[in-house]
């Protein structure tokens, strides 16, 4: 479904000179040097299988990776090409050449706290990703942490909202949303954070959680969230790893308020799934992307909505963000 967080510049590609291209299975891989950040693009007329994995790793890219972490000593093994995540990689090459233990068993259902888009409510967010939650139904909980304010008045998104979903909906968002000179998503900081700190709390007095699923707005807020809990602030420890549905161009990392904590690529795990055709987002998915370590970033070929409606690319990337969770969040 659209919406949600109003639009920025038109999208913004990765630039030409600096990509290889790599067809395998049903995916497009650009490989940007000097960049730890994996981008696909589904290529359902490629005919390839739903759920089909990530190509392997390039010898180029290995070397640059190597290069990147000051790591050329450390003979990667010759399984790592064809069988690692490139995340698993980074994890190996800054931990001087030693795997890291694989995340503990959690002994128990992992906890995913979602967070809808602007203009959005638990009901509309658990429409919106129905199919994720009943495919990991029996792995996860889910729970939906709904906006404390209502949206103001005038709302571009609300009309649109209420037409798809019913005019009885009540239409909820963490902040009121912004943008900066560069038609970059910023929010107004006391606002914000009163947000994330009612968020944490919420989430903390429900048990806490492993995953943080976000779209649009959600998805912005949850990288703030992470930033937060990877800096040791706030109650948020336990985050294994991050979904984001559809961010938005990141003003917020250079807002005052939050720049600290953005000052290094965050270490937690990040799935970004972002729309070809998603002139909200523009080129968020991509510039979120750049926050962490390691992240991987897919793109479907339609606009601003958490899944696509296309049922194979759907399943695609319903079956990717399940080996994702599974790997990070094993029971």
């Amino acid at each position: 479904m659209l919406m949600n967080e109003p639009p920025h510049s038109p999208q913004q590609t990765v630039n030409e000179e600096n990509k290889k291209t790599l067809i395998k299975m049903n995916f497009i891989l650009y490989l940007q040097p000097s960049s730890s950040v994996e981008f696909w693009r589904l290529n359902s007329a490629a005919g390839g299988r739903a759920g089909a994995m990530a190509p392997p790793l390039s010898a180029s890219r290995i070397a640059e990776l190597q290069a990147e972490y000051f790591a050329e000593d450390v003979e990667v093994p010759p399984a790592a090409a064809a069988e690692w995540s490139e995340d698993r990689l980074i994890a190996f090459l800054e931990n001087g050449g030693v795997e890291p233990a694989a995340p503990q068993p959690l002994g128990r259902l992992a906890r995913v706290a979602c967070l809808h888009g602007t203009a959005g409510n638990e009901k509309i967010l658990r429409m919106q990703v129905a199919k994720l939650i009943s495919e990991l139904k029996d792995e996860m909980v889910f729970d939906v942490y709904e906006g404390s304010s209502m949206i103001l008045p005038g709302n571009p998104h609300g009309d649109l909202m209420h037409r798809y979903f019913g005019q009885k909906e009540i239409l909820r968002e963490y902040a009121p949303a912004m943008a900066d000179a560069e038609g970059r998503r910023i929010y107004e900081p006391e606002a914000t954070e009163e947000a994330l700190l009612d968020l944490e709390s919420r989430i903390a007095s429900a048990g806490g959680c492993d995953v943080l699923l976000g779209f649009s707005q959600g998805a912005n807020f949850s990288t703030l969230l992470a930033a937060r809990a990877a800096a040791r602030v706030g109650p948020l420890s336990s985050l294994r790893c991050l979904i984001l549905l559809a961010p938005s161009r990141p003003g917020w990392v250079s807002q005052a308020k939050w720049r600290d904590l953005f000052c290094a690529p965050l270490g937690i795990p990040c799935l970004i799934i972002g729309g070809e055709k998603d002139e909200a987002a523009g080129s968020g998915p991509e510039e979120v992307s750049k926050l962490f370590h390691g992240s991987l970033c897919i793109k479907h070929a339609e606009g601003h909505r958490p899944l696509p409606a296309d049922r194979q690319d759907a399943e695609q990337i319903v079956q990717r963000i399940r080996t994702f969770l599974r790997e990070r969040c094993p029971a």
